[in-house]
């Protein structure tokens, strides 16, 4: 029998979680359709490939390999999204009528409640503020689905403005498990860190604000650690793009006091957040979407709504907090949580 041991969640609103200490005892194969191979959709099928090392794992990228698969009652299909692919709804629907092959659909984005699912849409991360016309094929695919995963409520909320939710589930991605330590060295300058992309719904426009505050008490310097040079300044210092392995690290060495999340639109999940929780910085977020929800009320963390002057007067208090307090990143151990639903959706057959 496999083992595990129980972990009491630390976000708000997590269901109960495991973490999995052994090999899953059974095989299945499990398949997926992708065309992305970076960003949060990737990290995910990737953190599932290596938390379940017997399941056979099924790439599909296109509808010609859809078609050559001989699906099975006991197999699992995990989509995510048709984004770049030629697969139509359509072609879901048919083969789960068909095969009775167990469909499981990750909601990430907002790609099924935009206009098209297999074209990116610049304004995908903004659909749940439209009032959208969810088509009869998108309502059929989710009836016929075993499980419909969210990540928060936040997301459950959204989707269940357009469908049945009685198969919905929220569960958290399989992510590192969030510890709070305490680093407190002599303070001579205050840094403030980036490890989210810029773009507009991202609040690309409060960023610019913010970096033209280079001084408080002690001299502002901002880190940005995706490689991005968008911004030229002697206060930004451009790092190379962060990996998942080394980001906390690189935040302790570079003696960062604080970290940015100022999303004009709401994130879904956000596995950048989790980087930031696990080291123990303060952080700045806009109170929105998975923010609200994952960030936990305390001192160290500070609220602010998307107006740019509530972001401003948020900042300085943020700043005196620093100030006083000095707290830097901690480097955590690197404990993955498998939450109870993955497990025993693919152990359980």
């Amino acid at each position: 029998m496999s083992s595990w041991i129980t972990v009491r969640p630390r976000n708000k609103k997590s269901i109960a979680q495991v973490t999995r200490v052994t090999k899953v005892a059974n095989k299945l194969k499990l398949y997926y359709i992708t065309n992305i191979l970076v960003g949060g959709s990737y990290k995910y099928i990737t953190d599932i490939i290596k938390s379940f090392q017997d399941v056979t794992f099924i790439p599909i990228t296109n509808i010609n390999e859809f078609r050559k698969q001989t699906f099975h009652s006991t197999d699992i299909l995990l989509l995510q999204y048709l984004l770049l692919s030629d697969i139509s709804i359509q072609n879901i629907i048919e083969i789960v009528l068909k095969t009775k092959i167990q469909l499981v659909i990750p909601l990430h984005d907002f790609y099924y409640i935009t206009h098209t699912v297999n074209e990116f849409n610049p304004y995908l991360h903004n659909a749940y503020l439209m009032n959208n016309n969810i088509s009869s094929e998108k309502i059929t695919l989710f009836h016929l689905a075993k499980y419909v995963i969210c990540p928060t409520q936040f997301v459950k909320h959204e989707f269940s403005k357009y469908f049945n939710t009685s198969n919905f589930v929220v569960c958290p991605h399989i992510d590192y498990a969030i510890t709070y330590q305490k680093h407190i060295p002599d303070i001579t300058t205050i840094n403030i860190g980036i490890i989210n992309d810029f773009s507009e719904c991202k609040g690309i426009e409060y960023y610019k604000e913010l970096f033209k505050i280079t001084h408080y008490k002690y001299n502002i310097i901002y880190h940005i650690f995706t490689g991005n040079r968008i911004f030229n300044s002697p206060h930004i210092i451009i790092h190379p793009r962060y990996d998942n392995e080394n980001i906390i690290t690189l935040l302790r060495e570079n003696n960062i006091h604080s970290l940015l999340f100022l999303n004009k639109w709401a994130e879904t999940y956000c596995y950048s957040l989790t980087h930031a929780l696990r080291s123990s910085i303060s952080i700045l977020y806009t109170n929105i979407g998975a923010f609200t929800e994952r960030i936990p009320e305390s001192d160290h963390y500070f609220p602010v709504s998307t107006n740019m002057d509530d972001i401003i007067i948020g900042f300085y208090k943020q700043l005196d907090y620093i100030i006083d307090t000095r707290i830097t990143a901690s480097i955590p151990q690197n404990e993955q949580i498998i939450p109870e639903l993955y497990y025993n959706l693919f152990t359980l057959r």
